[in-house]
């Protein structure tokens, strides 16, 4: 894991993020949640993907490979070879193409590689989702593998920092498997959420297809503005289909494990940023990403 803080509690959605509802917009993992009347926060959604392009990426396999270690000087660097097991990894340090990116609004929004925004002054990506009357969906998005065998993971490790967090709820990273019966695409990640039961601000897995009545909260995370996490969320299939587990520093989250459906995907992707939000007007948030890791297991 790429190493450093956070802390945990439990409950039930609070008032001001409890009227969402979702709508597919765009292609790509899209996910529009709009206040409705009366609803309950929606489950995420997403759409399909374009064409891979690929970085650093290794050979699929399910051999556990450490491959966080930072530089002479203390900085992560990405490995110019990719041990066993490696996916994709992208340090922000030089460009690393991703498959796609979307950012919802255009007007305001950004997503961009920036010099000393990342950790320890490094290079990191920052996702300004702006002011808006629709969900925000500010991401950069990569195709990681076309299939998943049973008995295998596929972990997304990163680090982040929130410099704001207005919107009610948001997404910070999520695996996404494609091909599900029901929804079209099944996403798994880490959320922010405005009001929480007991510590509030805080961050817990996101609202997944499937949770229908509000989201349950099993244990929520806080947070403070402006602080470094890591962060580790992991999709694993079993015999049953794909459950997920999300780390907060050394905290694991109660995530919820729900079985997502027992399919073969046709495609797994990876997104960071700041998306598939609540649609208050007026409402901002911003995110800092560095050193993503992905990895087969």
């Amino acid at each position: 894991m790429l190493g450093k803080r956070g802390a945990r509690t439990l409950g039930w959605l609070a008032a001001s993020v409890s009227v969402l509802a979702a709508c597919n917009a765009i292609s790509g993992l899209d996910a529009d949640y709009e206040l409705a009347e009366g609803g309950t926060l929606p489950a995420d959604d997403g759409g399909d993907g374009s064409s891979d392009s690929s970085a650093r990426d290794g050979a699929s396999a399910d051999v556990s490979t450490d491959v966080t270690a930072p530089d002479a000087s203390g900085t992560f660097r990405c490995p110019a070879s990719p041990p066993t097991g490696q996916l994709f990894c992208d340090d922000f340090e030089v460009d690393v193409p991703w498959t796609r990116s979307e950012i919802v609004p255009t007007n305001g929004s950004s997503l961009s590689a920036e010099d000393k925004i990342g950790d320890g002054d490094s290079r990191g990506l920052r996702a300004h989702a702006a002011a808006s009357s629709q969900s925000r969906k500010v991401a950069r998005w990569h195709t990681v593998a076309d299939a998943l065998s049973v008995g295998t993971s596929i972990e997304l490790a990163f680090r982040f920092k929130l410099n704001t967090a207005d919107l009610g709820y948001f997404v910070l990273a999520a695996i996404q498997v494609n091909n599900h019966p029901s929804f079209g695409n099944a996403e798994y990640g880490l959320a922010v959420y405005k009001s929480c039961p007991g510590a509030s601000p805080c961050l817990d897995d996101n609202n997944p297809q499937g949770e229908g009545n509000g989201h349950a909260f099993v244990g929520n995370v806080g947070y403070v503005i402006g602080q470094w996490y890591d962060a580790k969320v992991t999709v694993t299939r079993d015999a049953g289909g794909y459950k997920g587990t999300i780390m907060v520093d050394d905290k694991a989250l109660d995530s919820n494990g729900e079985t997502y459906f027992s399919g073969n995907p046709t495609k797994v992707e990876i997104g960071v940023g700041a998306f598939y939000s609540s649609a208050e007007s007026g409402l901002t948030a911003e995110a800092v990403i560095d050193n993503v890791v992905v990895t087969q297991r």
